[in-house]
């Protein structure tokens, strides 16, 4: 992918309504989803599970902080799981931001479906089966919101970076991308790919999404 740009000259491909920056100046995040692990690879379920970069995720994590070092940021968070925090200190190498832990970016707790792969999802469950401990899809949107907006409120005006998981950004990503029923630039599902960078906008109570650069 090419370098990652700002709100000028790109369209919103759509917006939600939220508690963002309280003083109504943009705040720039650049969503990352973390590199590839093992689990990735292997197409099963991480959720909670503390899985390590692999490594080519390792890899794609060195790439993201070459490639986000030729901008400026004024702050980095990241997920508390080991696979955002190693992806984070990636880019802290490149652009000398210090790693701030947020815990809202955590990924989506999948319950009883950790540590299982597609294959196996469908042998033991169906679409209408309640799954032990799996946090909703409601809830996953309402706490990756309350983490943009808890960011935003600390940096007005400025560029963050926020590592974190592919079933959060997901949740971000069909929220704006439903907000507009006249808008479709992004389909229902939505799969975000390791090491990608998406762009949302943070003004005042809303939340713009810039550029989906993980939808593929």
């Amino acid at each position: 992918m090419g370098g990652v740009g700002g709100p000028s000259g790109r369209g919103a491909a759509g917006s939600a309504t939220g508690t963002a920056a309280g003083d109504g100046a943009a705040v720039l995040i650049a969503l990352v989803r973390h590199g590839e692990t093992a689990w990735t690879e292997a197409g099963r379920v991480q959720g909670h599970n503390d899985v390590p970069l692999s490594p080519a995720g390792l890899s794609q994590a060195e790439a993201l902080g070459c490639r986000l070092a030729g901008q400026k940021w004024d702050a980095l968070y990241t997920s508390p799981l080991t696979r955002a925090r190693q992806t984070a200190a990636a880019i802290a190498a490149q652009t000398g931001l210090e790693p701030v832990v947020e815990d809202g970016l955590i990924e989506r707790d999948m319950g009883a479906l950790s540590g299982l792969t597609a294959d196996e999802v469908r042998a033991r469950f169906t679409p209408e089966s309640r799954i032990p401990g799996l946090e909703s899809r409601a809830d996953v949107e309402r706490r990756a919101f309350a983490a943009l907006a808890a960011i935003a409120r600390r940096h007005p005006g400025g560029r963050v970076v926020a590592v974190s998981h592919g079933a959060l950004i997901n949740a971000v990503l069909r929220a704006l991308g439903s907000a507009s029923a006249t808008d479709a630039a992004l389909p229902t599902q939505v799969r975000v790919a390791t090491g990608s960078v998406n762009l949302v906008e943070c003004r005042g109570d809303a939340v713009t999404l810039v550029a989906a650069a993980g939808a593929c």
